[in-house]
């Protein structure tokens, strides 16, 4: 039994179980957070909670285990939840405001992937999939659009978005080489691939859209067809090259996959990338995108409204972290030159991000961070916003996340009666 301090108590850290229940850990490279391949590999019972071990039934997980063992099906369910609070919003009926001081959603996800062939060997294939519910609760504002209520230049969150229960996610994998060429096509979201930052998971760990989804500088759009690559050409090593060419004309709940050819308006996406890696949850990464964006056939009325037009243009992003025993650091710069996008939110053209993070603070799994951010309007008659960022993700139990955080925004870009806006909230995930 160990014993820490947090704060004048004793938090008690009772033993951890001998045996751990898993699938097979893939050697293809650090999984991106919030990826479907990433949730499965991640939907057992975490270690360094603070609650002890509460076991829920043991033979659920070896279920899952033996089902993967027999059938190649692997399988993971969760359920998350964001609320967040802001001093202030502006007027009903100001820009795209309705006046909400509140936003507070709900999400439902089942998530599978099926190696119909080849299991862990060359040549696999598979159908992965995600079954997603996304909800506003009570009437609370939308989270992905409580910035157009704040006033902020970039959003408090960009993966709430509602929806009904559909299949967002819904592509074949063929992998190639093992550990060296994989290629997807079918349903997906750009993000899920491209742009990896360790903390980057929305559910769990930051919320503002400069660290996770940044639409407000990246025009990517909804969940829609497209086709994806990852490439590790050299043996034993971790430099990587991650492609993406996605429709910016796809619609929320909808499979408009005749599109991406018929009408061409593209999203194309390379990332170049390298780890370098000591121990699991040990390493160091640097990474460039190359990206350019089609503007969609029919351009989004939001962008209008918020100042910018709807032109196809190039993005550029590097982005670094460097980890030193348990402290993190990271930082990046985007250049923009598209405005408006599919969701009509792209109107930076320029953002600094940067921040630090400390892993299992008080020994407890998860993380402390904190990030600021600059980011400069395309419509240069808007004032330039600045932020900060800070959560701490807990691991309340083996398979509970709890994550309290704070967003401050110094000079909202279209709330020019405040200088500061405070926007607190916090988030949960249940995962088994």
């Amino acid at each position: 039994m160990r014993r820490t301090t947090l704060g004048a108590r004793l938090l008690v850290e009772l033993p951890e179980p001998a045996e751990r229940l898993s699938y097979p850990v893939p050697k293809r490279g650090v999984g991106m957070p919030a990826n479907i391949e990433t949730d499965l590999q991640n939907g057992f019972p975490e270690r360094g909670s603070v609650l002890p071990p509460i076991r829920p039934p043991k033979r659920y997980f070896e279920f899952k285990e033996g089902l993967y063992n027999r059938i190649g099906l692997k399988l993971a369910f969760s359920y998350q939840m964001i609320a967040l609070g802001a001093t202030s919003a502006l007027p009903a009926g100001e820009i795209l405001s309705q006046g909400r001081q509140t936003a507070w959603a709900g999400n439902l996800l089942i998530e599978a992937q099926w190696v119909l062939y080849q299991r862990e060997k060359d040549y696999p294939g598979s159908l992965v999939t995600a079954f997603d519910w996304r909800h506003t609760l009570q009437n609370a504002a939308q989270p992905a659009f409580f910035s157009l209520d704040t006033g902020s230049l970039w959003p408090h969150d960009f993966y709430y978005l509602s929806w009904r229960p559909w299949f967002p996610v819904l592509f074949y994998e063929q992998g190639f080489k093992k550990d060296v060429f994989v290629l997807r096509f079918g349903n997906f979201q750009p993000m899920q691939f491209i742009d990896f930052f360790r903390f980057k998971d929305p559910r769990t760990s930051f919320s503002g859209t400069p660290f996770t989804a940044p639409t407000f500088i990246n025009p990517f759009g909804p969940p829609g067809f497209g086709i994806q690559f990852d490439l590790r050409p050299i043996k034993d090593n971790e430099l990587y090259f991650t492609g993406v060419i996605h429709d910016q004309n796809a619609r929320i709940e909808e499979y408009s996959w005749g599109e991406f050819f018929t009408k061409g308006d593209l999203y194309y996406g390379l990332e170049i990338g390298y780890f370098w890696k000591r121990a699991p949850g040990d390493f160091d990464h640097l990474h460039v995108d190359v990206i350019y964006a089609a503007g969609p056939a029919e351009p989004d009325p939001v962008g209008f409204v918020l100042g910018v037009g709807g032109e196809p243009g190039w993005v550029f992003k590097a982005h670094g972290s460097k980890q030193i025993d348990r402290w993190v650091v990271y930082g990046n710069y985007t250049f923009n030159s598209s405005e408006g996008g599919p969701f009509g939110a792209t109107i930076a053209d320029h953002s600094v991000a940067a921040g630090v993070s400390f892993l299992r603070p008080f020994r407890i799994n998860g993380e402390w961070s904190l990030g600021a951010v600059w980011a400069k309007p395309i419509n240069r008659t808007l004032r330039d916003q600045y932020g900060i960022e800070t959560y701490w993700k807990v691991l309340i139990a083996e398979y509970f996340w709890v994550t309290p955080e704070l967003q401050v925004i110094f000079k909202p870009t279209y709330n020019t009666t405040k200088n500061v806006l405070a926007v607190g909230g916090i988030k949960l995930r249940l995962f088994f």
